[in-house]
């Protein structure tokens, strides 16, 4: 992990070094940053912005420290990639419901029991 963010803090735009460490600070216990590893997410993001597994993994990241707003708003890139994500749109009925919305939350999961 020491080594991608190294290599993203000599090159901001490197995608790889971006989604390296922000997917395996994010997958350890270690005490890194959160908003620096979405941070991190972000940068991956911006360079390559159709990376739907990126999204998902950056929204599972940003719901497991507790800013369901951010997972939802990386959410609502997901599914406008693919709206037909099942995994994106099980996880966007997750924050939706977190996030108090529940009338939103009923029109998703009927659109998910569609799929």
């Amino acid at each position: 992990a020491a080594k991608f963010l190294e290599a993203w803090e000599k090159d901001v735009l490197s995608f790889e070094a971006a989604s390296g460490w922000a997917r395996l600070a994010s997958a350890s216990s270690s005490a890194a940053n959160p908003d620096r590893v979405l941070e991190a997410f972000n940068a991956a993001l911006d360079a390559r912005p159709n990376n739907q597994a990126l999204y998902l993994a950056a929204a599972q990241y940003a719901l497991k420290v507790g800013k369901s707003i951010c997972a939802q708003r990386l959410l609502d890139q997901a599914l406008a990639h693919d709206p037909s994500s099942k995994k994106a749109l099980t996880l966007y009925l997750d924050v939706l419901k977190r996030n108090g919305k529940t009338k939103e939350a009923a029109l998703y999961q009927a659109y998910l029991k569609e799929l």
